[in-house]
Formats: C-alpha cells, sequence, structure tokens
C-alpha cells in the first residue's frame, strides 16, 4: 500500500468540489471524530464522496458526522478498482457515525466496477451501527455493489448495516472554520 497506519481525527472538512477525505490504495487507516459535509460535488458512481476508501483495506471508519448537500455528493464510500496485485478494497469497519442526507441525492455504501476471484469486498466491509437521517427514509440512499441505490430496508435485508437506523431528523448544520462543536443552523 501507499499508506498505512495514517489516523485521521478531529478535522472537520468541507465544501470541496471532489472528495473530502480521500484515502486511496492504503491500508489500517482510522477515520474518528471528524466533521465532513457539502463535499463532493463529483457526479462518477461512488466518487464525489465526503468520506472515501478507494481501494484500501483494512480501515474503520468511526465516530464521524457526514452531512451531504442536497444536489450532490455521497456520504461514506469504499471502492474497489483493478490498482494491480495486493491492492484491494475490503476487510473495512465503517460504524457509530451520524450521517444527513439533505436531499434525495446522495449514497453510502460499497461499490465496484471489478470483482476478482477469491475476494469480495461486501463479504468484508461491514457497515453497522449508524444512525442516518433523510427527508425522506425510504429514499434508495445506500449502494449496492455496482453503486446502485437501495433502502436502508433492502440494504439490511442484503446482509449490512445491522443495527443501522433511519429518521427524518433533517437539520443542516452550519460550516465554518471558527470551532470543531456540532452546530446545527437556526432561523434562514
Amino acid at each position: 500500500p501507499i499508506s498505512s497506519h495514517i489516523v485521521f481525527e478531529g478535522n472537520r472538512v468541507f465544501r470541496n468540489t471532489s472528495q473530502g477525505i480521500f484515502y486511496e490504495i492504503s491500508s489500517y487507516g482510522t477515520f474518528r471524530n471528524n466533521r465532513v459535509g457539502l463535499n463532493g460535488n463529483d457526479v462518477r458512481a461512488l466518487y464525489g464522496t465526503n468520506l472515501m476508501l478507494s481501494t484500501s483495506h483494512n480501515n474503520v471508519v468511526t465516530g464521524n458526522i457526514v452531512e451531504v448537500h442536497p444536489n450532490y455528493g455521497n456520504a461514506i464510500t469504499v471502492v474497489w478498482q483493478d490498482r494491480g496485485p495486493g491492492r484491494w478494497g475490503g476487510n473495512n469497519l465503517i460504524e457509530d457515525n451520524d450521517i444527513t442526507f439533505l436531499g434525495a441525492k446522495g449514497l453510502n455504501g460499497a461499490g465496484t466496477d471489478w470483482l476478482p476471484t477469491g475476494l469480495n469486498v461486501f463479504a468484508t466491509t461491514k457497515f453497522r451501527n449508524n444512525r442516518y437521517h433523510s427527508v425522506k427514509p425510504t429514499f434508495d440512499h445506500f449502494a449496492d455493489r455496482v453503486g446502485r441505490g437501495r433502502t436502508l430496508r433492502e440494504t439490511q435485508a442484503a446482509g449490512t448495516e445491522a443495527g443501522s437506523t433511519i429518521d427524518r431528523d433533517v437539520t443542516p448544520r452550519k460550516w465554518n472554520c471558527d470551532t470543531m462543536r456540532d452546530v446545527r443552523r437556526t432561523g434562514p
């Protein structure tokens, strides 16, 4: 891998044109207690993401607050592409994150355009115990193996997102560089 054992903790990353936090061809990263929002005005599949693991393995993503713009972007995604021998995108744990979709747009989950024999990103990457908020909880915000959307109920029936919940508590956050506090916008 290019990088390994990197810790991303306590960052505020917002309003970037492409990915907010991007970890590629790497391993054993920890992404903890970050505030990541309104990133990813890139419409290619699961790119344009607030927090993205690209062909990276053995990572932990936990305790993050993520907010997806109402018109573009994705939440937390794992993408596995053919980047050569020994480079794969599985065995990741995405748990205990708080993710808000401000509109109908945006996906969360794992996808690939390349499925190698004997390895399966979907069997080894675990999404669990996450808290989701959406203007409409039945929107297709959860990626299947090729990046198409489905509901949380369908995703859980397919064997992932155990213990995760979704509700309508959608209050946009106020994003600025002044503080690391979780500030919710009040008023116009």
